[in-house]
């Protein structure tokens, strides 16, 4: 095995099959066949791939957040006073991304704690199939204070969002 492309390889490596076509890898990977090509600027004959080649399959861009609301069971905004938002009893929770997502985690940092470890997994939503908007209800516990967040996933990589201040009375 051998990769004629020795750069960097911002992603996976993958190694040719028999069978193997440039579309047919592209396809699988859900990338442009243009990112394959521009990855991999070795390959000298496109229609012509060699078993035990190793290819870079570049991720494709991360999950990015276009909105995060906060809704009552209205559908309405739920009231921010000063750095946080005002948890309803049944909070519904709708994000929007730019892009498809498969998974999206909702993450809680108690106040006085600034440390990814110090944070509780609320929830885990598995997509039956990738889209770019999600909805669904947070029932948070009275007395609930801190810093929500999300993390959201396609096939390849996971981002955070930015950290939400949010209290329940």
């Amino acid at each position: 095995m051998f990769r004629e492309n020795q750069r960097p390889c911002p992603g996976i490596t993958y190694v040719v099959q028999p069978g193997d076509s440039l579309f047919k890898i592209a396809r699988r990977f859900e990338i442009k066949l243009s990112d394959l090509l521009l990855h991999n600027p070795g390959i000298r004959n496109p229609w012509n791939l060699k078993v035990g080649t190793v290819l870079c399959i570049p991720f494709g861009p991360p999950p990015l957040y276009k909105s995060i609301e906060l809704l009552d069971e209205s559908g309405k905004p739920l009231p921010k006073e000063g750095n946080f938002i005002k948890l309803a009893a049944k909070t519904t929770v709708r994000v929007t991304f730019y892009n498809k997502i498969t998974h999206l985690y909702l993450m809680l940092t108690p106040t006085g704690t600034d440390t990814f470890t110090s944070s509780k997994l609320i929830k885990i939503i598995s997509l039956p199939e990738k889209t770019n908007q999600v909805s669904f209800i947070w029932e948070p516990a009275a007395g609930t204070l801190g810093y929500m967040f999300l993390i959201s996933c396609n096939d390849r990589i996971c981002t955070q969002s930015d950290n939400i201040g949010v209290y329940r009375e």
